[in-house]
Formats: structure tokens, sequence, C-alpha cells
């Protein structure tokens, strides 16, 4: 057997549980049970050429008409290409952070749920990725109005069904690449954390070694977790917030000038990156909580039962709060009062945007 083919053997129990959601990071060109297997390299070339494509045709926009729109565009188009490239370099890491979970699959009783919701979670994806795409090009489909995005000015002249052609062809290679490869990271990231804390959880009446061990092990996942996911959850959160910004000026926008035929489409994507953020913080935040409780049951542990013989290892137990946290590369803490921060700030946008109609 080819060793590449080895090292990403994932073991059956969390097999069944993390398999649905890597077949998103497959979509991508990320992964592949085979390493050289031909559809991994051209879906991986195919990402790269559309969203550098992207990226050209933004400029090439920007230098037929200075439009500061178009500009952050273009800049937030960039935001998908490296994180492709990261989890790209990352990916023997992740597929060995999964391996990882198999000390305690035999110890998730709820398994078989977790793994159906991982289905659940990756068919979603995919429904809320080419749900989108339809609604959009339906809307351009019936539309008879000027498109005002740089070259698609031209398109009303050459009849609708051309302009669907263009316009399904812009949804597929523009719209569909940065949406799969965030949606491949929160619905990993998540559901590797919501595994993780429901293992935690079912870690009852377990010996002092036990536990020691269990904890151990939880600490070392923590840490590979947050180095190699923290650059990550910085790069997801910016893109979302972009969206949530360009969104909410869209939809102002509409509103402002009557054209509520796309209020459908803005809105679906608004409501799309609320939960993209609130999955993800929930899943973060439960699984510190969930690890943070069992750290605070190993201290009364030590305190009722082994008295001053443990003092070395109860003071590393107060000492590891800090190492039990999951961040965006260090500048927040994903937990729920981020949720609160990022709603105020939004709000405060909101209501600015609301003067200008």
């Amino acid at each position: 057997m080819n060793p590449l083919q080895k090292d990403n053997k994932i073991p059956s129990l969390i097999e069944n549980i993390m398999a649905p959601i890597l077949f998103l990071f497959r979509f991508c060109g990320l992964y592949s049970k085979k390493q050289n297997k031909l559809y991994q390299v051209i879906l991986a070339v195919l990402f790269n050429v559309t969203t550098l494509g992207v990226v050209a045709f933004k400029i090439f926009c920007v230098s037929r008409t200075l439009n500061w729109g178009t500009v952050f565009s273009a800049i937030t188009k960039l935001i998908p290409l490296i994180l492709w490239w990261l989890i790209r370099l990352r990916m023997k890491k992740i597929l060995s952070l999964v391996k990882k979970l198999d000390f305690f699959g035999e110890e998730i009783i709820i398994r078989e749920r977790i793994s159906k919701l991982s289905k659940m979670v990756t068919i979603g994806v995919l429904s809320m990725i080419f749900l989108q795409s339809i609604i959009r090009i339906l809307i351009i489909t019936i539309l008879s109005e000027e498109v005002a995005v740089c070259i698609y000015r031209e398109l009303v002249s050459i009849g609708k069904r051309n302009r669907a052609i263009i316009y399904t062809l812009d949804e597929l290679f523009n719209k569909c690449p940065d949406t799969i490869i965030i949606l491949a990271v929160v619905s990993f990231f998540s559901t590797y954390c919501y595994t993780l804390s429901v293992a935690l959880q079912d870690k009852h009446c377990i010996s002092k070694t036990q536990a020691f061990l269990v904890y151990e092990r939880t600490l070392q996942n923590f840490r590979e977790l947050e180095s190699m996911f923290s650059p990550l959850i910085l790069l997801v959160f910016s893109h979302i917030v972009f969206d949530f910004l360009k969104t909410m000026f869209k939809i102002v926008i509409t509103i402002k000038y009557h054209q509520s035929i796309f209020l459908l489409s803005e809105c679906l994507k608004f409501l799309t990156d609320i939960m993209l953020m609130v999955a993800t913080v929930l899943a973060a935040d439960k699984v510190q909580r969930t690890a943070n409780d069992f750290r605070i049951s190993l201290i009364a542990f030590y305190k009722t039962q082994d008295g001053i013989s443990s003092c070395g290892e109860y003071a590393t137990l107060h000492e590891d709060r800090e190492r039990l946290r999951l961040t965006g590369w260090g500048m927040f803490i994903v937990r729920k009062p981020l949720l609160l921060s990022l709603s105020t700030w939004l709000f405060a946008y909101g209501v600015i945007l609301l003067q200008f109609m």
C-alpha cells in the first residue's frame, strides 16, 4: 500500500463522523483518499484559476472606471484563495487532528447521532450553495433592466438567453468557489468542536490516571486545533464581516431604489452569514466550556482525594485555563460575547447606512 494512502487512513469510528465534512474539502480539491487522484488535481487547478480569474476581472473593471466597491470586492476575493492555500499546507496535520479523535471514539455514546448530523450539515451546505446560485440566476434572468456590474452593462443587448448563460457561468466561477471554501472550514471546525465536547461530556466515572490522560489528550487537541485553525478562523470571520457590510449596503440600496426583486437574494445571503457565525461561535464556546468544566472537576478531585501529594498537578491545572481556549489568531476569543460585540458593531453600521436612505 502507498504510504501516503496509509497516512490518510482515518479510524472507522471517527470516519463515520468526519467523512461527510471532509467531502467538502474534496469538493475544493483539497483532500482525497488517494493523494494523486486526477479529480483532486483538476478541482484544485479549477479553484485557483477561477479565483485568480475573478480577481483579474475585478482589476480590469477598476482600470476602466475607479470604483471603490469593486476594489473592496477584489480584496475580499483574495481571502478564499489565501484560505485555500493555508488549508492545503495544513491538510496532513488536519487529517492527523481528525485521527486523534479516535482516542475518544469509544466514549462518544451518541456517535451515530453525530454522524447523521454531519451528513445533514454536508447536505445542507451543498443545498445552500446551489440554492443561492439558482435564486440569483433566476433573478437576473427575469430582469429586463441593465445590470450595473462592469461588463454586464453590455449584456442587455445580447438577449436574455445569452445573458442567463453568461451569468450562470459567473455564478459557478465567481460566487461558488469562495462560498464552498468558507462553508467547508466552518463545517469542519464546528463539527470537530462539537464532537470533542460530547466526548468530554461522556467521560464519567473514570480513574485519576485515566482522567489525567484524557485531560492531556484534550490539551494536545486544543493546542493543535488552535495552531492550525486560528488564522483560518480569523480569515473566515473577516470574510463574513466584509460580506455583512456589503450585504447590508446592498439591502439598503435595494430598498431605496425599490428594486425589491433583489431583496430575497440579499436577505438569504445575510441569513447565511449569520448562521455561519453563530454555528462557529456556539461550537467553539461549547467545547471550551466543557473542557474547562473537566479541568475544574479534576481540581476538585485532587483537592478531595490527594491533598498535598498532588500539589504539582493541582498548580498545573490552575495554569491551564489559558490553554483551553480557541481564538482568531490571538486577536479575539471565539466565545459567545463575540456575537454580542459583532451585533453591536453591525447595528451601529446599519444605523449609519439608514442615514443615507
